[in-house]
């Protein structure tokens, strides 16, 4: 995302989302839906160690997630598998900052088998459509902070991955023109914010995922698209990658 002239604050400055991370789209029905787009991402998810007193699920109180990747390291994502950290009685909250305090302590481990979407970013940003919010974690002894979307955990399937649901976008330029794809932004309605990229499924239904499967339809039929069935109908000229972008609003009917 931090290309010439994309108007992000340098590293580790916090970031306003609000301003140029929000896409209005459509819903699989058509209704308006609007969503933050926080780049690609691979759907193998990172751990997030969460230290619980034994026989429980309930995180200990005063001691935050920890983490061992932040973006930028190898096998980081925005999305996390939670494993258990069974502590003694005697456990100081607080006195574990790393993953490898856990391997020292010899702590019994247990993953889940489902993923939530927290994206690490610079403390003190903030996406207030979204209405996340900013958590804490350790990360190698220093602590970080993430945006927790909320939300239902996502299943994962059989390999360890996290689900994927489709979108459908189009380009005010195709891939393969000169500065065709991403580079030419989204295509919208004259003099509106409005694109015609439909996402399949929205917070709610039982196979959203904020991970998108990204189909690139001919801009050609942009005015054609207008829902799930449309867009579906439309020439796919390409693939795109997976994406996270959590909906973060639906147009009420």
């Amino acid at each position: 995302m931090r290309t010439p002239g994309s108007r992000l604050p340098g590293p580790g400055v916090a970031i306003d989302l609000d301003d140029g991370f929000v896409t209005q789209g459509l819903g699989p029905d058509g209704v308006p839906v609007r969503y933050y787009h926080f780049d690609v991402q691979p759907d193998v998810p990172a751990t997030v160690w969460r230290l619980v007193r034994s026989g429980t699920r309930e995180a200990v109180p005063g001691q935050a997630d920890v983490i061992d990747v932040i973006p930028g390291d190898p096998g980081y994502s925005d999305f996390w598998r939670t494993a258990w950290v069974e502590v003694p009685a005697d456990f100081v909250p607080g006195s574990v900052t790393s993953a490898a305090d856990i391997t020292a302590r010899g702590l019994a481990v247990t993953l889940d088998d489902s993923a939530t979407s927290c994206p690490v970013v610079p403390p003190g940003s903030q996406a207030r459509e979204g209405g996340a919010q900013l958590t804490t974690r350790w990360y190698r002894g220093q602590q970080v902070v993430c945006l927790d979307f909320g939300g239902a955990p996502l299943l994962l399937d059989d390999a360890g991955k996290v689900p994927t649901s489709g979108i459908f976008v189009s380009f005010r330029k195709n891939p393969g023109q000169p500065g065709g794809g991403p580079p030419s932004g989204f295509r919208t309605e004259a003099g509106s914010r409005q694109t015609h990229n439909v996402v399949m499924s929205v917070p709610g239904d039982l196979d959203y995922s904020p991970l998108w499967a990204v189909q690139i339809y001919d801009g050609a039929a942009f005015d054609q698209v207008h829902d799930e069935a449309s867009a579906r109908a439309a020439p796919v000229i390409a693939q795109g990658p997976l994406v996270n972008c959590p909906v973060v609003w639906v147009q009420p009917r």
